[in-house]
């Protein structure tokens, strides 16, 4: 699975956990997870870390910027619904990174027969994240510190 801008060539790869424990170990950080709900913690050894991956029951995928990694992506998958998460390495913040890839999400959903709604959310002080689902077009609805966003493959159709 793959997308291509003008800034960012995003590739997304579903891996087992055991092949991203490494990555979900540099990922789940502090400064990565400030905004980032309370069960999503920081952790400090590779068994953790793939404890913490098998326990989101999603697949997960490395989320890769040409040949580098940049992150992970969470899908919670049901007929209807996509719920999506995503992490990203520092260094790949304010790149375009995480708009390409809920691109690359939302393609894929619409895809598939029938298309799901997507589903995410955010801190409402996020406002990185919140500029990325607007920019994606999802709708975003605000409920004390959280936000929540839904996009329907559906509602792209003319």
């Amino acid at each position: 699975m793959s997308n291509s801008s003008d800034k960012n060539k995003v590739t997304l790869l579903q891996q087992p956990p055991s092949s991203l424990a490494p990555l979900a170990l540099q990922l789940l950080t502090p400064e990565v997870l400030t905004y980032l709900p309370d069960h999503w913690t920081p952790v400090t050894d590779l068994a953790s870390a793939q404890h913490w991956l098998e326990a989101q029951q999603a697949d997960c995928l490395r989320i890769l910027v040409g040949e580098d990694t940049a992150g992970l992506l969470f899908i919670h998958k049901t007929p209807e619904q996509w719920n999506i998460g995503f992490l990203l390495l520092p260094e790949y913040w304010g790149k375009g990174v995480a708009t390409t890839m809920v691109k690359e999400v939302q393609s894929l959903a619409a895809q598939t027969n029938p298309p799901p709604m997507l589903a995410g959310g955010a801190d409402r002080d996020n406002l990185a994240s919140l500029r990325v689902l607007e920019k994606c077009g999802f709708a975003l609805q605000e409920k004390d510190a959280h936000v929540t966003a839904l996009w329907s493959p559906r509602s792209t159709e003319q």
